[in-house]
């Protein structure tokens, strides 16, 4: 069968550390399979062209959008006639931030169509903010942020501004992969009628292959984050360590991704962020790690006491799931999709209110007083992420959606 993809960003690419990496791992199978031909549309380019890929055939297409939530009609154009050539038996949307699912939901692509949900973003929009007072949201506006427009309050109203494409997209398909139940929720919260399809992320073999977690000798919270924005909660950690070192004066915050950037080019929140750290005494207790490789981050969730999930909504964590196959404890809040995964509170993680620096900073603490319930936590993580996240098991189920799909739209008989 021939499937084709639209996302966000291209596959594939050289393993940065960036975020979609489970779409480089589910398309590394799936182009070995005999079972089907994958084509991708990724966002990225300048215009619509078709770049080199090895194993299967890939175009980049603008990403940006005019205001009726389409690019220009010229680029729909050429993304119709992509699809008319390929001709696809299932068409793949992967996400709801860009515009690639208004094309089946407004009729422009007829191909049999089924809609992955990564993240809401008018569901963000409230919490954007991530509990910062009015004082400390002044605080993270700086000369580049009024140049570019792009303060945490025109952030905030762009996201809530999204609601009514968000909408227009959900209701424009039938068929949704969901990986957490909170994304169930929401779409079923609009239309009852819809058919779920329930699936699991492919994580990178070199998860799999680490040896089982230890406790390691240095008290370290690694915490790994692809957005400068307060929602992620990067500053609840911040506090959160602050409050843990009290009783664990050697205790670390080890930060992954690409958020640090020199001069004007640093984002308002992390140049408040930095002078929240300075403020509570943490500067030496602070690592910026930017962006990591897959083998990288594997490494470092070894050599961490827990990672810290400190986000006020989120669908998802792929770093969560990572850790759990690692083994490496996790503290996370109650948000969202994240109670989804680890499913057993106190057996596979640990959870804290959203927001809550104290119970965030307590459940640190008890993880670092006590090995014994670490290396249980581990173990039961371990099992558990090997089980639901293993990529054999990810692409069959994928596979098997893909036919149920085709075969019930009467595209394919199979």
């Amino acid at each position: 069968m021939r499937v084709l993809w639209f996302c966000n960003c291209p596959v594939l690419a050289q393993d940065g550390g960036d975020t979609g990496t489970w779409l480089d791992n589910a398309a590394s199978r799936l182009i070995m399979s005999d079972k089907i031909k994958l084509g991708v549309v990724a966002g990225g380019g300048d215009k619509v062209e078709r770049v080199a890929a090895h194993g299967f055939t890939q175009w980049v297409a603008p990403g940006s959008f005019v205001r009726n939530g389409l690019p220009t009609k010229d680029v729909v154009d050429d993304l119709v006639r992509i699809v008319d050539e390929f001709k696809p038996h299932i068409v793949h949307v992967w996400g709801i931030e860009g515009y690639w699912g208004l094309l089946i939901a407004r009729g422009l692509i007829k191909s049999p169509a089924v809609l992955t949900i990564q993240g809401i973003k008018s569901s963000i929009a409230p919490l954007y903010m991530g509990g910062l007072t009015f004082g400390e949201q002044v605080a993270c506006v700086g000369l580049k942020e009024f140049l570019r427009r792009r303060t945490l309050w025109q952030m905030r109203d762009s996201f809530a501004c999204h609601a009514a494409v968000e909408r227009e997209i959900l209701n424009g398909f039938k068929y949704y992969l969901t990986n957490t139940e909170w994304a169930e929720a929401q779409v079923t919260a609009m239309d009852q009628r819809i058919k779920l399809l329930p699936a699991a992320d492919a994580i990178n073999e070199k998860f799999f292959d680490t040896p089982p977690w230890e406790v390691p000798d240095v008290p370290t919270m690694l915490c790994v984050s692809a957005y400068p924005a307060p929602f992620k909660g990067l500053h609840v950690a911040v506090r959160a360590l602050a409050l843990a070192r009290e009783r664990f004066p050697s205790l670390t915050l080890r930060i992954a991704g690409s958020l640090q950037r020199k001069g004007l080019r640093n984002d308002g929140y992390v140049r408040w962020l930095n002078r929240e750290i300075n403020r509570l005494g943490l500067g030496q207790h602070v690592v910026w790690l930017g962006s990591l490789t897959s083998s990288k981050l594997a490494e470092e969730l070894l050599a961490a006491s827990m990672l810290i999930v400190p986000s006020f909504i989120e669908n998802f964590c792929i770093s969560m799931q990572e850790a759990m196959v690692v083994g490496t404890p996790v503290v996370a809040s109650f948000a969202g999709g994240l109670p989804s995964w680890p499913r057993y509170h106190g057996k596979t993680c640990l959870f804290f209110p959203p927001g809550d620096v104290q119970s965030c900073a307590y459940q640190v603490q008890r993880l670092l007083a006590d090995p014994e319930l670490c290396q249980r936590i581990s173990t039961t993580a371990r099992l558990l992420g090997r089980k639901f996240c293993g990529t054999e098991q990810v692409i069959k189920r994928l596979e098997e959606i893909y036919c149920q799909v085709i075969v019930e739209t009467g595209e394919l008989r199979l």
